[in-house]
């Protein structure tokens, strides 16, 4: 499957941009460096399938996950300071908060439908076991 690899590596790619973008419209260094770091993180993850595709996968979709709770879990109050909200929460924003919580969460479910349909190929028939 090629398809897990290259969404790990356009998601890298992705946070990267992310946090280039906050950096020029809101001079946010917390967010560059942030969304950079996960970004790096992800581009190993990448660069680790094709020698180690386990601890490559596990990784992008821990870090993933993490990305998505941490989207859904935070914003911005009106003094530009990270306040923790609830999902339910009237000042939750649609950017960067639900883009990102939504991707994030995207990404960690299609790279686990890949490990499922994966696992699913390598089990033998019940005709192979003799049943």
């Amino acid at each position: 499957m090629a398809w897990p690899r290259a969404l790990v590596g356009l998601y890298g790619l992705f946070n990267i941009a992310v946090g280039v973008e906050a950096y020029s419209s809101k001079n946010s260094i917390a967010s560059l460096i942030a969304a950079g770091t996960i970004g790096v993180l992800l581009l190993i993850c990448f660069a680790l399938v094709p020698k180690n595709p386990r601890i490559g996968y596990i990784g992008a979709t821990l870090i993933s996950l993490l990305v998505a709770v941490q989207f859904s879990m935070t914003t911005r109050d009106e003094a530009n300071k990270m306040k923790f909200v609830g999902l339910s929460e009237t000042t939750w924003k649609p950017w960067p908060n639900l883009t990102l919580w939504a991707v994030g969460l995207g990404v960690a479910c299609a790279l686990l439908a890949a490990h499922f349909m994966a696992k699913g190929k390598s089990l033998p028939a019940s005709s192979e076991l003799g049943e």
